[in-house]
């Protein structure tokens, strides 16, 4: 049973009979550029005229929120339900009429990633010959994390990870995504009949760029930021030597609806061959320490810290966020994505708005918001 601090709407009865899509995280950084590249970009009409058939229904913590109108706004037609991830019971039922669930919301939520496998395993699937119910499951690329805690530890591209042949069993358990990745592969890798998944897991590495769907600005500019103004220091975790594989949010956007419609043509990898890492690996890559002094240099410039110099966080700072944050912010975290440069996808937007060029213009929406 979920925790509730609110009821919420009711398993959504009054949706059409038909596909449907179910789509947690719809009015996010990640989640809302889909949707926009599904339905802006000419080189996805294919995929934009699939999902026309399908009812897309939206698990959001507040339906009357400016967000969610901008999601309806976004793309007509989209069905708006009250929820939130721990609300088990509703994200349960809605899997369980889904074709398709799309998850880009909180990646390590387990309860929510149960209720969704459960739901999508209790369906009724029908004959043998029919196409299982599809989970798709934005994660991240931070189970490749060296865990270097920030030292200027050199990692040589011939140790990078790549997407195929990709095995969880050569990275620690302490690795942020690693349990609730497990999840969703243990579910697409089961042969139970009436009970099989296809799944897909997509590993984007260090997002970041204005987007162009509701939520425009990435979620570690809002942490950096916010620590970085309450604490008076331009910090990173450890000195900040790691580096990351970046990838502008617009090229997530591309990367995702280029796997969509491999689904829907019945070519995409699935299952344990349904990794799909989402970087340029070609890129200058992110040092987390540039990033900080970066922060500095325009939290300075505005007044709200005295000193715009780059220095570690203290120990008491960084200590509540526990160890999993050492492995997403503080190791070296550079991989290659095989899959999709083997399908012929290019990060264009990378290539064109390098990470350290967008961070004015992000850091100021991130401000705003402070």
């Amino acid at each position: 049973m979920s925790s509730l601090s609110q009821h919420p709407s009711p398993p959504s009865t009054l949706v059409p009979s038909g596909k449907r899509l179910l789509f947690l995280g719809a009015t996010g950084y990640i989640g809302s550029q889909i949707l926009f590249t599904a339905s802006h970009d000419p080189d996805y009409h294919a995929l934009y005229t699939a999902l026309q058939n399908y009812t897309i229904v939206a698990l959001v913590r507040d339906p009357e929120s400016d967000k969610a109108k901008k999601l309806q706004v976004l793309w007509p037609g989209i069905v708006v339900i009250k929820g939130g991830l721990d609300d088990l019971d509703v994200i349960k039922e809605e899997a369980g009429k889904a074709d398709i669930v799309i998850n880009s919301a909180v990646s390590d939520h387990e309860g929510a990633i149960n209720a969704i496998l459960s739901g999508l395993q209790g369906q009724n699937q029908g004959s043998p010959g029919t196409q299982p119910p599809l989970y798709l499951h934005v994660t991240g690329l931070a189970i490749t994390s060296d865990n270097c805690r920030g030292e200027d530890i050199p990692h040589r591209r011939e140790n990078w990870a790549s997407d195929v042949g990709f095995n969880y069993a050569h990275w620690p358990e302490t690795n942020m995504h690693w349990k609730a990745d497990r999840l969703v592969l243990a579910a697409g890798a089961a042969s139970e009949p009436g009970r099989r998944i296809r799944t897909v897991l997509a590993y984007p590495g260090m997002v970041y760029g204005v987007g162009e769907g509701v939520t425009k600005e990435c979620t570690l500019y809002r942490i950096l930021a916010r620590m970085s103004k309450s604490t008076g220091i331009a910090g990173t975790w450890g000195p900040g030597c790691n580096r990351y594989t970046v990838v502008h949010v617009k090229d997530v956007g591309t990367a995702i609806c280029q796997i969509l419609a491999k689904v829907f043509e019945g070519t995409a990898k699935v299952g344990n061959e349904g990794l799909y890492f989402i970087c340029d690996d070609e890129a200058e890559p992110a040092v987390m320490k540039e990033i900080a002094k970066g922060v500095g240099k325009i939290l300075h410039a505005r007044g709200l810290i005295s000193d715009p110099e780059h220095k570690p966080f203290p120990n008491e700072v960084v200590q509540p966020f526990g160890e999993v944050y050492w492995s997403m912010i503080a190791g070296n975290v550079q991989a290659i994505p095989e899959r999709l440069k083997a399908d012929g996808w290019v990060p264009t937007e990378t290539r064109k708005v390098p990470v350290m060029a967008s961070l004015p213009e992000e850091l100021n929406l991130v401000l705003q918001g402070l």
